[in-house]
């Protein structure tokens, strides 16, 4: 029988998952003309599981609204939104969407519902293809992971007060979401992670406290890069800050690495790519390389965990949280069966 008290544990961590009730698109046309001054001639919905994500088309231009949910706490948001800021000022270059004021110059709008007032964000639209790792060269990996390298340097000096926020996506909180062991279904899968989180909490959360840490994005993955397979850059979209939070500099590109680890046969090829690019822009010391195989194997732990309990307590959302659980519980497995190879253990780029 699962413990009902494990919710509860969850949910305060932050609004990952809380339910809410979608804005109608009459709502959120007019929120956007109001706030905006943008005249809607069409919309489309994002998949997302924490707000409401939508294609915004105008006459001549397109934007994406997000609509947080009602539960989100505004300083976090307000973290989000000045770290995008921050980034794309201090790396002009980096493709980040930019974030567009409202009539009277703020960055956000509100808006009030029956679950209590949402605030807005309208920012530019970026085109490109989702990034999609086993259709990737080498070289293109390599991309990514510079990409990452200077994300993380564009927010080297950025602060916010809400940055230490509580987040269930932060890697230094893994040892927490233990408990949800409880939804993972499959019994391999479970002894899996449960190895993850011995040797998490032996291992890796002794180290933390001492390791470089900042403000970071936490979050890159393929369903928010952008690329484009004939740009010299390849990566020409990196989006949505909702999980950036103050923590470790080496997760950063371990979270990345995570979602590399795609070939049944060499699963540390890929992520040893991404890994050697982000070493080109942003070297990591001794002590976080020897810790980036345990990161990566966290990483996907994590999101086992997280998602089978999404899937599990949020039915209506269950198509989304759950339909990947077999890949990443095949790419753990991969992982934590095959030794990484020198190029990830010492960072060399060959």
């Amino acid at each position: 029988m699962v413990d009902r008290g494990v919710d509860a544990v969850v949910a305060i961590d932050d609004a990952v998952a809380a339910p809410f009730t979608s804005l109608t698109d009459h709502a959120v046309m007019g929120l956007v003309a109001r706030h905006f001054g943008v005249t809607v001639t069409g919309l489309r919905r994002f998949e997302s599981e924490r707000d409401d994500t939508v294609l915004v088309e105008a006459t001549d231009a397109r934007f994406v609204l997000k609509v947080a949910n009602p539960h989100e706490d505004p300083a976090v948001i307000d973290m989000q939104t000045r770290a995008a800021l921050h980034a794309a000022t201090t790396d002009p270059a980096l493709p980040l969407a930019r974030i567009v004021p409202t009539l009277d110059g703020s960055l956000t709008a509100t808006t009030h519902t029956d679950e209590g007032p949402r605030i807005a964000r309208l920012m530019t639209y970026l085109s490109g293809r989702g990034l999609d790792y086993p259709t990737t060269s080498p070289a293109q990996r390599r991309s990514c992971g510079q990409a990452v390298a200077r994300l993380s340097l564009s927010l080297l000096d950025f602060t916010h007060p809400a940055s230490t926020r509580r987040l269930s996506w932060d890697l230094q909180r893994l040892g927490s979401l233990r408990p949800l062991l409880a939804y993972v279904k499959d019994a391999g899968t479970r002894q899996d992670v449960l190895a993850v989180l011995d040797t998490f909490d032996s291992r890796v959360a002794p180290v933390f406290p001492g390791l470089r840490s900042q403000v970071l994005h936490n979050d890159f993955n393929p369903g928010n890069v952008l690329v484009d397979a004939v740009s010299n850059r390849y990566v020409t979209g990196i989006l949505d800050f909702g999980e950036a939070v103050s923590t470790a500099v080496v997760t950063e590109v371990a979270v990345a690495m995570s979602y590399a680890a795609y070939d049944p046969d060499q699963p540390w090829s890929a992520p040893a790519d991404v890994l050697a690019g982000f070493q080109s822009v942003r070297a990591l010391t001794e002590e976080e390389l020897a810790l980036v195989p345990d990161l990566v194997r966290c990483r996907l732990a994590q999101r086992v965990l997280l998602n089978s309990w999404m899937s599990t307590t949020l039915p209506a959302n269950a198509a989304r949280t759950g339909r990947s659980l077999p890949a990443m519980a095949a790419a753990l497995a991969r992982v934590l069966r095959c030794a990484p190879p020198d190029r990830v253990r010492r960072g060399n780029p060959t």
